[in-house]
């Protein structure tokens, strides 16, 4: 048994000696650890210090040097009246100090860990669960090389919510997926489990959007949970215009223009039929504008707010409206007239093969609203400049990058 400044010394020693080229078995010369007294024994060297207290420490060092092969060190050693370390060969702490502490060494603990990150690994590659697979792998590889995994104790609870997450395939709130894991609907939250699935669908996980899209990590961590159709709060697609669209249970909503609509968006995977009886249809990024745009009743204009970046589920629905509307003559987007404006149109024209073109996103409202204009940051030359290279927008670009400026949508639908 070791009594606490014992066990203290103990568990520094071996702190340190999982620091050595003995531990990892690669040592060519003899190493000794010491410990300094006052790492012990904090208090050792102040001149107020408790001489009772210092006297008991000394007695307990100098016990367990007879029993181990630690060694006092002195500060003086012809006078021998003060400590100045303890130490002991590196060589002898395995495994003497490992069954007096009754701790395990840190390579046989990272040992024991690999078969949960097979175990998940398997799993994910067998079900194309890209991000778990990734990660699993990576955490394999830490620890063969002795290094700590990412989220030690944690890691089961994190693999299987990683894994629920990437399998599901229907709409599910954040706390009603707390529970489905879990059986509570805070356990993800006051464990901070859903951040660290965060970290592995970002890290592990390929989208067809960056951070650098979104103005708020918040908004690009949403988007990326709406891939796998898990939402913080419910999300809803909301339409205003001319049209009949009919549900699986039978339901036909008719919808005219000036009166919106909010449709939940786990309701579109239901939608059997969309009618639009508008000859344009336009997107638009912003709730702002979307509401402002609603209110000014644009003529034979079918407006929809898609809720944040344009994921799967949405875009399919997109798909649906072109293949079964080829009445519809104009399809525009509304956005903001900065670089990332322009690239969610981009990735809008790219994922649905829908010819979107820009409304209002020209030089002509750079013009207009110059007052408003606000400067562009370094990300966003980048991304003008990318598209430039695409020989994309040119026109509007290449007048942004001139003259430092970009602009908000809100801008225009508040002052057209």
């Amino acid at each position: 048994m070791l009594d606490k400044w014992q066990k203290k010394l103990a568990e520094l020693t071996i702190g340190e000696y999982e620091k050595t080229s003995t531990y990892r078995r690669e040592n060519t010369v003899t190493q000794t650890i010491r410990i300094r007294t006052d790492r012990i024994y904090p208090s050792y060297y102040d001149d107020m210090a408790d001489v009772a207290g210092i006297a008991e420490f000394e007695r307990s060092m100098r016990e367990l040097a007879e029993r181990t092969p630690f060694q006092i060190v002195y500060t003086d050693k012809k006078l021998r009246n003060e400590f100045a370390a303890m130490a002991i060969p590196a060589d002898a702490v395995e495994p003497l100090l490992y069954e007096l502490t009754g701790r395990k060494p840190r390579r046989d603990i990272h040992a024991a860990e690999i078969p949960l990150y097979e175990k998940f690994l398997a799993y994910a590659e067998r079900n194309s669960l890209e991000p778990v697979a990734g990660f699993c792998t990576e955490q394999i590889s830490r620890l063969k090389a002795d290094k700590n995994s990412r989220y030690g104790d944690a890691a089961e609870d994190v693999l299987k919510l990683a894994t629920l997450v990437c399998e599901n395939r229907e709409d599910i709130l954040v706390r009603e997926l707390s529970v489905r894991a879990f059986g509570y609907t805070k356990e993800m939250e006051q464990r901070s489990l859903l951040s660290r699935v965060l970290y592995i669908l970002i890290t592990y996980g390929k989208y067809d959007f960056t951070a650098d899209d979104f103005d708020s990590g918040g908004t690009y961590e949403d988007a990326v949970l709406a891939e796998y159709h898990v939402y913080r709060n419910p999300v809803y697609v909301n339409f205003s215009g001319n049209a009949e669209i009919r549900f699986e249970n039978g339901t036909l909503l008719h919808l005219k223009a000036g009166v919106p609509v909010a449709l939940r968006s786990d309701r579109i995977s239901v939608i059997t039929s969309v009618h639009i009886d508008d000859s344009r249809y336009m997107t638009i990024e912003n709730l702002t504008s979307y509401n402002r745009m609603v209110s000014a009743e644009l003529k034979d204009t079918f407006l929809v707010y898609l809720a944040g970046y344009h994921n799967k589920v949405k875009q399919d629905f997109l798909v649906r409206v072109r293949d079964e509307n080829p009445g519809i003559a104009e399809w525009l987007h509304f956005g903001d007239i900065d670089p990332d404006g322009f690239l969610i149109l981009e990735n809008l024209r790219d994922r649905t093969g829908i010819d979107f073109q820009p409304w209002h996103m020209g030089q002509a409202e750079l013009d207009q609203y110059a007052k408003f204009c606000r400067k562009l940051n370094d990300n966003d030359r980048i991304k003008a400049e990318h598209l430039l290279q695409e020989n994309k927008y040119t026109g509007v670009l290449t007048q942004m990058l001139n003259r430092d400026q970009k602009l908000e949508q809100e801008i225009i639908s508040w002052q057209a």
